[in-house]
């Protein structure tokens, strides 16, 4: 109720109904309000509810553009997801994201999806001297998203980055918001991570963002019911799905 309250207050226009899919073929629903997908996908149905997907830091070694990042700019890489961490202030990394872009905007997508946001506060934790310019080459960056896409943007998470972005943005997604990955298992988060992540939603809300959560652990429905109504009190839009996000 407190939480729904604040959102009448600040004016926050809140998303009730999403999904999110990487299938290659997507229908989206009327009554959905917003649609991750690919960039790729076949859409059917209400296509103005989609956000394409675009990864902010990181790059598929499946990626039509990988062969355009330099071996140097390639970092670490992530065996699970089959993708490095990029260099992103290496000059070839806005042109890869200009291509993507230009996909995007050429198979009628209005809004975009961007993912991989919390690489930048690793990129600075790996390249301490760096930090203020991989900074500055992110903001960089995000405008040149905002001024291709006529529609929203919104982000996965970020928040290391989010104060330097947050006018160019309309909304944030945080993954895994219930539960995080331990091993191969699914565990609560603690009582700490729960509290900070409240407090990025009452900030995300006092900003005017709408906000979106996503968990993966397998639940049973009385389970789904019970963290649904958890974050219905904070005033956050949750969905949970399996982590292929193929369904």
């Amino acid at each position: 109720m407190i939480f729904s309250l604040l959102n009448f207050l600040w004016g926050v226009k809140q998303v009730n109904a999403f999904i999110i899919s990487y299938k290659d073929k997507v229908h989206i629903p009327e009554g959905c309000q917003m649609a991750i997908v690919s960039p790729l996908a076949e859409i059917t149905g209400n296509k103005k509810a989609a956000y394409a997907y675009l990864s902010l830091t990181e790059i598929s070694t499946h990626s039509p553009f990988f062969s355009l990042v330099p071996p140097q700019a390639l970092l670490s890489y992530n065996k699970r997801w089959q993708s490095y961490l990029v260099s992103i202030t290496c000059k070839e990394w806005e042109i890869v994201i200009e291509k993507e872009l230009f996909t995007i905007v050429a198979r009628g997508f209005q809004n975009v999806f961007i993912d991989t946001a919390d690489g930048v506060e690793i990129l600075c934790q790996k390249r301490h001297d760096q930090c203020a310019q991989i900074i500055k080459r992110t903001t960089e960056l995000i405008s040149l998203i905002r001024k291709t896409i006529p529609g929203k943007i919104i982000i996965n998470r970020g928040f290391f980055i989010y104060p330097y972005i947050k006018r160019m943005i309309n909304g944030v997604l945080i993954e895994s918001f219930f539960f995080k990955r331990q091993g191969q298992n699914w565990v609560r988060r603690s009582e700490e991570e729960r509290e900070c992540l409240q407090k990025w939603v009452k900030q995300l809300k006092k900003d005017r963002k709408f906000v979106l959560a996503i968990d993966y652990a397998p639940l049973t429905p009385e389970e789904k019911e019970h963290f649904k109504v958890l974050a219905e009190r904070l005033g956050v839009s949750w969905i949970v799905t399996d982590e292929s996000l193929q369904k």
